[in-house]
């Protein structure tokens, strides 16, 4: 990276001198510290995106004290840690069935084939994780 500033370093230097660890700051403020904000910056994508080419600029966010986060009504809850534990393991499977089983994009037409598809690819993950689950623990 160049050794000119970031961007965000006004807006990053701003939220570290915050006291309170929650604070409103509305889209034109945002854009007083950043010099002005693309025109998408108005819509919900343009924050969350991690995916494509806004990630540099959603790391910039974090690295400066930006965070989303779930307040205490969702995390407060035992049941909350266990199901991401769970949720983890759910998602695995359906990603290996789209990248290792080809469901991604099935080849099939109609529910009925597309649903038989599944059912293999699911029954071969399930074989698959069977020594891991027969091991001892």
């Amino acid at each position: 990276m160049s050794d000119r500033p970031l961007r965000y370093e006004a807006l990053g230097a701003f939220l570290r001198a915050q006291s309170s660890d929650v604070f409103v700051l509305s889209l034109d403020d945002i854009a007083k510290l950043v010099d002005g904000l693309p025109k998408g910056a108005q819509t919900h994508q343009f924050w969350v995106n991690a995916i494509d080419h806004h990630t540099s600029r959603r790391g910039q966010w974090l690295n400066n004290g930006y965070h989303a986060f779930y307040d205490g009504r969702t995390t407060r809850h035992s049941g909350y840690v266990a199901s991401q534990r769970i949720r983890k393991r759910i998602e695995e499977g359906f990603g290996w069935m789209k990248t290792i089983a080809g469901l991604r994009k099935t080849k099939y037409r109609g529910l009925e084939r597309v649903r038989r598809a599944f059912t293999l690819a699911a029954a071969a993950y399930n074989l698959i994780r069977l020594p891991k689950l027969m091991a001892p623990a």
